[in-house]
């Protein structure tokens, strides 16, 4: 900000492909940028400031805050390969302020990441030979995040890093039913062990119902409490219990559990005082299956009075007196692979504390691969009810290719898509895929002829099913046009030697990205004080605003042609517009 309280735009960076980017609705601005609370040095290059930022593409880019690059000069110091895309913004836990070769191993600084229909991704920052700073995915959670949950928020005990906890909302699908606040470990020593070589799966170490959420929700946190806000109009608040709480319980982990098998374990309350617990259920919200109706359920229930180790059983209500323990047998039977939680639930006659939520977590697993989503479409730009996709324009698509099963397997063979589809990070035949891992696979339309398309593309390996992902578009022929609101701009009259100034209005009407290749000189008395730049990408919908003045030096009409020429798919184009003004 400068002296006079105005801002000023001082660098700027764009990626290389940043055009066709936004010509698939998948522009780099749709995330936010987040400054690194460290720095790298190495080699003869030092980044002491640095910033992570990702887009609807879904590729991580970690920039130099002190000189971002501009477009076209290769200014990013990393970039990932593409995940699930993304409309918020990354969180960061570092306890080193400055990354070097030397201390990257043992550091814990994170970066973690949620994508659309993607896992929690937790990323640690390295160092390369070259001094510049690198990102590895070592953690997955097992859950996948739907379109529209929110950015993660990190909390934690300072630089302790022993304490970190990642907090997201976690929709299904972009309605925001069925929402749920969900918790992550991911501490130094529950990340300890993780690599890109072996990842981690990570299970919600915290889960809890909120309703309806708002898109793109973030978590937030304040003096050991967590708040979230809905689209049905409520906030929530979540923290530990008081010390008045008449129960107190932790959470249960099933661990891994074959889909469509049954584990059982024991959960239990303790009473803190006297209180009368009037029943017992058990539901499943966050879940990859979207089918939470049975995969945990409640059994018998028990008692174990204060000082015996016998359990017995009860039926509601039931009174406990303080250190008796109520014991609920609950199962789960995985409907899917991958993550799933939900909450066991104890209601009360207490009036300050009706029900108490125990949280539930587990994953079901299946030998073999899988691929999340098994179905993709490639509209344009569905939120804005743009469905076909003009030639000319590539739209990409992340699918995820993820061992669910408990040991490592070793792909066998890929049949790859065929075009108009194209497909990048397709593991090859011999790649091991550890338990948990899940390999981002891109998956590109670009139609060369209008109408319906449809492929699909296949991994296989060695333990069980194969992935198969099944692949349809429609296509629609490119339509070239750039438009003037006004053909014909007037000046009217002016004196002679008065200056006068309108605006020559274009859009880009057609379904085809173009690019600018510049304006014709105009002839006295025009001028045209700001041209637009020579390659400037101009997309669909895209608008230019071009001054244009009219000064006479002596009185009579005067006319001229302002050429607008540009290029795109179907060769060279001018677009040109009458000039007249008249002195007196």
């Amino acid at each position: 900000m400068g002296t006079t309280g105005t801002l000023a735009a001082k660098d700027f960076y764009s990626p290389d492909d940043a055009q066709s980017l936004d010509a698939g609705d998948r522009d780099f601005g749709a995330g936010g940028p987040v400054g690194l609370p460290f720095g790298t040095s190495g080699g003869t290059t030092s980044y002491p400031d640095l910033l992570a930022q990702a887009g609807k593409d879904g590729r991580v880019f970690l920039l130099n805050r002190d000189n971002l690059g501009g477009r076209k000069r290769g200014g990013a110091l990393s970039i990932t390969a593409p995940y699930g895309g993304e409309w918020g913004h990354p969180a960061v836990f570092a306890d080193t302020s400055t990354l070097t070769a030397a201390n990257a191993g043992p550091a814990s600084n994170y970066l973690y990441f949620v994508g659309k229909n993607d896992p929690l991704r937790v990323f640690k920052f390295g160092v390369s030979a070259a001094g510049d700073p690198t990102l590895a995915d070592v953690a997955n959670s097992s859950l996948l995040f739907g379109y529209t949950s929110g950015s993660p928020a990190v909390t934690s005990d300072g630089t302790d890093a022993t304490t970190p906890v990642v907090w997201n909302t976690y929709v299904p699908s972009a309605t925001g039913a069925n929402a749920e606040l969900e918790a992550y470990d991911v501490s130094s020593g529950a990340l300890a062990g993780c690599s890109s070589a072996a990842p981690c799966s990570l299970s919600p170490i915290f889960s809890a119902p909120i309703g309806t959420a708002a898109k793109f929700t973030v978590p937030a946190t304040a003096d050991g409490r967590v708040y979230v806000g809905t689209r049905d109009g409520h906030v929530y608040g979540f923290g530990a219990p008081p010390a008045a709480a008449p129960v107190t319980a932790v959470s249960a982990t099933f661990g891994q559990t074959g889909v469509s098998t049954a584990i059982s374990k024991t959960v239990s309350i303790t009473a803190a005082k006297t209180v009368t617990v009037t029943g017992v259920t058990a539901t499943t919200g966050a879940s990859n299956s979207l089918t939470p109706a049975s995969q945990f359920t409640a059994g018998q229930v028990t008692e174990t009075p204060k000082g015996s180790i016998t359990p017995v059983p009860v039926t509601f209500p039931v009174t406990l007196a303080q250190g008796d323990k109520l014991n609920a047998a609950v199962t789960f039977t995985p409907a899917a692979p991958g993550g799933a939680d939900g909450t066991l639930s104890f209601t009360t006659r207490s009036a300050a504390f009706p029900a108490l939520a125990v949280p539930l977590a587990g994953d079901g697993t299946r030998a073999g691969l899988d691929a999340q989503p098994a179905a993709i479409a490639f509209p344009l730009a569905p939120d804005q009810g743009v469905t076909d996709v003009p030639v000319g324009t590539a739209v990409p698509q992340v699918v995820d290719i993820t061992n669910y099963g408990t040991t490592a397997d070793t792909v066998t063979s890929v049949t790859p898509p065929s075009g108009p589809f194209t497909a990048v990070g397709l593991p090859s035949a011999g790649t091991q895929i550890m338990p948990g891992k899940s390999i981002p696979v891109q998956v590109t339309f670009a139609p060369t002829g209008a109408g319906p398309a449809s492929g699909s593309f296949t991994v296989a390996g060695t333990s069980g099913s194969s992935a198969t992902v099944t692949l349809s578009a429609v296509g629609t022929a490119a339509v070239s046009r750039l438009t003037a609101a006004r053909p014909v701009v007037n000046f009217g009259t002016i004196p002679v030697a008065r200056k006068a100034t309108v605006y020559v209005d274009v859009t880009n009407s057609g379904n085809t990205p173009a690019t600018v290749t510049g304006t014709a000189a105009l002839p006295s008395p025009f001028t045209d004080p700001i041209r637009p730049e020579k390659d400037l990408p101009f997309n669909p919908s895209y608008d230019l605003t071009l001054p244009v003045t009219f000064t006479p030096t002596k009185a009579g009409t005067f006319t001229a042609h302002y050429k607008l020429s540009w290029t795109d798919l179907k060769g060279a184009h001018t677009l040109d517009v009458l000039l007249t003004g008249k002195a007196a």
